[in-house]
């Protein structure tokens, strides 16, 4: 016989069930008594058993899962317990069978190394194994229409057949196990002639409908509950419906008799009519329901703490009738941790913690990735940033810098010795630093040995490999002290992460060894399948009381015997969620493989109906009060909308208003109090005085009275009424900073001109970035520099007229000059790599282009004079050299790559060229505006000097140009038709500058009067 216990959330099901199997087995009705409910419900409901009983005990009363009953069935039996494959276990298989058979596959061939790709598989060949469907069934039924679904099936077929052969007669899925207890479940003594409840189910998979099958026929009397309201017909209870229409036709052709069922019904309001859209309004009494709007997710939090401790101080709840929900746990569970923690409120989280991001996950990722990379910098120093390497931070930081400016890559230059320092390392231990480089490497070496060159080596090997490493580093024991410096925190989450992470990783690792006995990998394909299994692994919290506060996700925490409910983030788009699927079958192609026959789980548009059904189930949970609360803003400022609950709940009652959290004139909490107090505190500053009132006053005054917190509400007061008001550095701190002579270039007096601040942080507090090892447009320019400057010199000394030298002739000094620049440079930077020589290559394209050039403008008379012309205080010119008052001096230095004169009767013109290697213009209001002096200064400096060197002659300032080295791309279809290519490239390499002696004599006593103010400025 069975039975169904109907009624609405809250009607009481559970308790009746309860109690009529308990009056059932207290008079020996039957032999056996089973509650069968899903698997994180066992222990409420066995608690809830309990205080039910009237000798508070279970009796001869079984509470299980389908999973408990199915070891209890195995044992009856004597079926051999089989050796479950957890999600670990499984992601690992799935990563190596699919890679084994990569070139079977039609679409997945190359996705296995995608990430969240096995994980996704994963759980489609869980949904597979669950709903009872094998490989041949989906060779049978393979869509005929749908090219690409036909391939995804086959592919699908191809890797669930060799993972199923993979675990044969070896293991089993969790899966699994109901299948084979519905193979045997008529076997079993403990069903027959047992009273059976079934309680807590929204409906069954296939597999599950089979075992009830069993229990229909061979049980005494099974009892279902079922939550359906009064309105059965109402689309809100579909699935009840479905489940009670396939439990009847089921019964029905196996001739069991239907028993009189229980009908409960319930007087809340919320049940009969939420989600029905009846038009019926109810009254809103003792604030049983409530909608609250807050500004952002901060404020919604913190409404939420504060109405806690006003449930708890005032009405006198326990924390445990309390419980606060949301779709998103993680944009919420910061701020709620935080806050609890200051208020004192006992609560637990209801989440699992995963180790993905655990510093001895990515320790062993990045020490695989280090050999597979050759030692490249980002994977040494993801290694070394883990902490479980070395925690010498400073000497990490230290060869951080060093690899980052010098470019250390490959086991050959790492282990070589780092003799070279970069400007910013001068003061560093060499010795030290390479001892402790050597530390860093010494424990790898077992590893590189093994698996250099990507070799394939036993598993066996390299899990012995890593354990080494592990063990060489000392992991256990800086891991404990972790531990330890979190419980200290007060930190319970990390704590336990750290506690058992060590033991995991082991596991996983012997694990890899048992599941691979045999198998030869590479280091790479062994990461790969370590980090498959290393996301899977989870860490649950156990509550550390019973009077907390519980936290929880909408979907997934149960939440029994609650009296006030907290539904935050009730925003579009987390209520209902719109849940993210893997791709590896779309909701499109799911519902075609419906069509075809299969049974599988939910598509997201189905799933949002289900939502409906568990979303009443959810707010007609509490018994007592229910608070609903939304944001306007998220924490990065972002809108958001309200979820159409809100106006649904709101349209439910006649007296229902949003209220706004920041009109909580009542505060239960002294940080509530003081964020209070700093927000009016503002108000005040921003509208005046006229903001403050009687309360607050009163509020002020106690706080400043209290003694805990006297000193708190003295800093947020001085925060709250702070104003910035720029001050000027006193003398002596620019005289620490500058001394009593300010030494420098003329960029930095154009930096000045341009950013103030920029000029201060570069040059007074000496901020520096380090320089990354990688060409850019200032090692190119570098390198064109010292190569023009050497070509010229040696023309000049070796009196060759580059006018008249042929293509060749200037092409082999160009290379040859290029090649004695790089051999200047000390740090190798320029032949360290296959890329660098290349771009050395181009540069010296770009060289011999800009040599051109050089020439094409130099047809005019001037000669070259000076290649690289530096001039400094040593030489002291006035043009230069500036009195600042009060005894500080300003002295500017430089360096003029060319000077090109013209010799005239009494007179010499003087031509200044500046290369640059970016594109560079001349513009007056540039020089007015203080941005571009250098030119100018440049001019006046060498006119000065060169009126030492022709004395008696007069030093005509004539020309002065910028001159943008590069080997600029002529579109041909743009040049106008009288044009060649090479008017093109003339027109491209042209001077940038000014060709007028008088405005230039103009400008040099301006721009030295502008130079002077500004020293006078940052002095």
């Amino acid at each position: 016989m069975y039975r169904f216990i109907l009624g609405g959330s809250g009607s009481g099901k559970t308790n009746k069930a309860l109690t009529d199997c308990i009056s059932a087995a207290m008079a020996g009705e039957s032999s056996h008594f089973l509650l069968i409910v899903p698997e994180q419900a066992t222990t409420a409901t066995e608690k809830e058993l309990i205080r039910l009983h009237p000798n508070h005990a279970t009796g001869s009363i079984d509470v299980l899962s389908f999973s408990r009953l199915a070891y209890m069935v195995f044992e009856e039996l004597g079926i051999v317990n089989p050796d479950v494959l957890d999600d670990i276990s499984k992601a690992m298989i799935l990563r190596k069978t699919g890679a084994a058979h990569e070139d079977e596959l039609k679409v997945w061939g190359r996705r296995f190394s995608s990430p969240g790709f096995v994980d996704n598989l994963k759980s489609m060949i869980s949904e597979l194994c669950l709903y009872g469907i094998t490989p041949e069934d989906i060779k049978k039924n393979m869509p005929e229409q749908d090219r690409r679904l036909q391939n995804k099936m086959h592919d699908l077929a191809v890797i669930y057949a060799a993972f199923t052969d993979a675990i044969r007669n070896r293991y089993v899925t969790p899966e699994e196990i109901p299948d084979i207890l519905a193979r045997n479940v008529h076997r079993s003594g403990l069903i027959k002639d047992a009273y059976i409840v079934l309680d807590g189910f929204t409906g069954f998979t296939p597999v599950q409908y089979r075992i009830v099958e069993s229990f229909l026929s061979c049980a005494r009397e099974v009892v279902i509950t079922v939550s359906i309201g009064d309105d059965r017909d109402s689309d809100l209870f579909d699935m009840s419906r479905g489940m009670i229409n396939r439990i009847i036709d089921t019964a029905s052709r196996n001739g069991i008799s239907h028993g009189q069922d229980i009908v409960l019904s319930t007087d809340s309001f919320l049940e009969k009519h939420l989600l029905r859209y009846d038009g019926i309004k109810g009254h809103v009494e003792n604030d049983n329901v409530r909608l609250v709007h807050a500004l952002n997710t901060a404020e919604e939090s913190a409404f939420i703490i504060n109405d806690i401790q006003r449930q708890v101080k005032t009405l006198g709840f326990r924390y445990r009738d309390i419980a606060v929900v949301c779709s998103d746990i993680n944009r919420y569970k910061s701020i709620l941790d935080h806050g609890m923690d200051l208020a004192g409120i006992p609560y637990y989280v209801d989440e699992s913690i995963d180790i993905c991001g655990n510093p001895l996950a990515a320790m062993l990722e990045a020490a695989f990735d280090i050999i597979h990379s050759d030692y490249s910098y980002e994977s040494v120093m993801r290694y070394l940033k883990t902490g479980l390497a070395s925690d010498d931070e400073e000497m990490t930081d230290i060869m951080d810098i060093y690899m980052y400016e010098c470019g250390r890559r490959g086991y050959k230059r790492m282990s070589s010795p780092w003799d070279y320092m970069p400007d910013d390392l001068n003061d560093t231990d060499r010795e030290a630093l390479n001892a402790f480089r050597d530390s860093i490497l010494a424990p790898l070496e077992d590893m590189r040995k093994l698996l250099s060159g990507d070799r394939q080596v036993p598993v066996s090997d390299i899990v012995k490999a890593a354990s080494d490493l592990m063990q060489a580093n000392d992991v256990g024991t800086k891991l404990e002290r972790l531990k330890q410096s979190f419980e200290s925190a007060g930190d319970t989450v990390h704590a336990r992460e750290y506690s058992e992470v060590y033991a995991r990783i082991r596991g996983l690792l012997e694990n890899m060894e048992s599941l691979l006995d045999g198998e030869k990998l590479s280091g790479t394909e062994f990461c790969e399948i370590f980090s498959a299994g290393a996301a899977q692994i989870r860490l649950g919290m156990i509550p550390s009381g019973t009077d907390r506060i519980t936290i929880g996700d909408i979907t997934r925490s149960r939440l029994d015997g609650i009296k006030i409910l907290y539904v935050i983030g009730a925003n579009d788009g987390s209520i209902p969620k719109v849940l993210s699927r893997g791709n590896v079958i779309t909701d499109a192609e799911k519902e075609k493989l419906k069509s075809a026959g299969f049974e599988l789980s939910p598509t997201v548009r189905e799933d949002l109906l289900i939502q409906r059904y568990y979303l009443y189930r959810l707010l007609t949970k509490p018994s007592e009060k229910l608070i609903v609360t939304y944001a306007g803003l998220d924490l990065k400022g972002s809108e958001l909308q309200p979820s159409y609950i809100i106006g649904h709940l709101a349209g439910l009652y006649d007296n229902l208003n949003i209220e706004e959290a920041e009109d909580s004139a009542e505060l239960y909490d002294i940080n509530a109090a003081l964020r209070k107090t700093g927000e009016k505190l503002r108000d005040i500053r921003t509208d005046g005085i006229e903001q403050a009132d009687e309360d607050f006053d009163s509020l002020y005054a106690y706080l400043a009275r209290d003694e805990e917190t006297r000193e708190r509400i003295g800093l947020i007061t001085s925060a709250a009424l702070y104003s910035y008001r720029p001050v000027r550095l006193d003398s002596a701190s620019i005289d620490l900073m500058y001394g009593d002579r300010l030494q420098g270039t003329i960029s930095k007096l154009e930096k000045y001109a341009a950013c103030p601040f920029s000029f201060f942080a570069t040059y007074g507090l000496k901020l520096t970035e380090p320089e990354e090892f990688t060409f850019r447009a200032l090692d190119i320019g570098n390198i064109a520099h010292a190569a023009l400057e050497k070509i010229f010199s040696q023309a000049q000394k070796l009196r060759i007229d580059l006018t008249r030298a042929d293509d060749e002739s200037r092409a082999a000094m160009v290379h040859r000059c290029i090649e004695q620049a790089i051999l200047d440079d000390e740090s190798s930077k320029y032949s360290d790599t296959a890329r660098n020589e290349y771009i050395v290559k181009r540069v010296e394209r770009v060289v011999a282009r800009s040599l051109w050039g050089l020439i094409m403008n130099m047809n005019d008379g001037f000669v070259p004079y000076k290649f690289e012309w530096g001039f400094g205080k040593e030489d002291g010119l006035s043009s230069s050299t500036y009195d600042l008052g009060g005894g500080k001096r300003m002295e500017l230095s430089g360096i003029v790559d060319r000077t090109d004169i013209l010799e005239r009767e009494g007179e010499v013109a003087v031509r200044v060229i500046d290369y640059k290697s970016g594109r560079k213009t001349w513009d007056i209001s540039d020089v007015v505006n203080g941005k571009d002096l250098q030119i100018t200064l440049y001019m006046a400096a060498v006119a000065e000097l060169l009126q030492s060197r022709f004395k008696g002659r007069r030093i005509l300032p004539e020309e002065m140009f910028y001159y943008t080295l590069h080997d600029p791309i002529i579109d041909r279809d743009k040049l106008s038709k009288n044009k060649t290519v090479e008017d093109g490239l003339r027109d491209e390499m042209k001077f940038a500058g000014i060709k007028d002696r008088e405005r230039i004599e103009e400008l040099i006593p301006y721009i030295e009067g502008k130079a002077e103010g500004m020293g006078k400025m940052i002095a």
